[in-house]
């Protein structure tokens, strides 16, 4: 996979470092609508594709994942702060979770909403560039804030990442199907 030059710069330092790369297979998340044959360049857009069809394809995936209440997946957010104007009235605040000032959406537990899923993913992927990290085995409750152990068991326990591609119009997803089959 190379280097990682974007994302949560700690995780995915920490996920660089200790995951192997080779192990797992790629995944596209886009419309069925998009020709793959007429697409050159990742960082392009896709004329013409409704963004809201991959959020929801990314959300089927998320939904799949975290319906084991010991999986989250965390969508960083390098473009928020907690001391932004507005932070106190998001109402999706009390699922932030931070390290060293940088800021990680957690999406855990069964009992979380479709539409819930599909408007942080919306929020987070409005932001480029985007990753995201789904981890196994993690903790019961979400954590305010993460510590130095945390974040080695989500890279200790690393499933899949996920990166934007075609500017934000669709999602790239590395996955270790070995360790866990992709949900469907």
């Amino acid at each position: 996979m190379g280097h990682i030059p974007f994302g949560f710069k700690v995780v995915a330092r920490l996920t660089q470092n200790r995951s192997n790369f080779e192990r797992g297979s790629f995944f596209v998340i886009s419309p069925d609508t998009v020709d793959a044959e007429s697409l050159a360049n990742l960082g392009w857009s896709i004329p013409m594709v409704d963004r809201s069809v991959a959020i929801q394809l990314l959300g089927k995936v998320v939904k799949g994942f975290i319906s084991n209440e010991n999986n989250a997946v965390l969508l960083h957010d390098f473009a928020s702060a907690v001391s932004d104007p507005g932070w106190d009235e998001y109402k999706y605040k009390d699922r932030a979770t931070t390290y060293q000032g940088e800021i990680c959406w957690v999406l855990k537990g069964p009992d979380t909403s479709d539409h819930e899923i599909e408007e942080l993913i919306s929020d987070w992927s409005s932001y480029f560039p985007v990753s995201g990290f789904f981890s196994a085995a993690s903790a019961p409750e979400r954590k305010k804030v993460l510590t130095d152990a945390d974040l080695e068991e989500l890279a200790r326990n690393l499933i899949g990442v996920v990166v934007d591609i075609f500017d934000g119009d669709s999602f790239a997803l590395w996955w270790r199907e070995d360790l866990r089959p992709f949900p469907s």
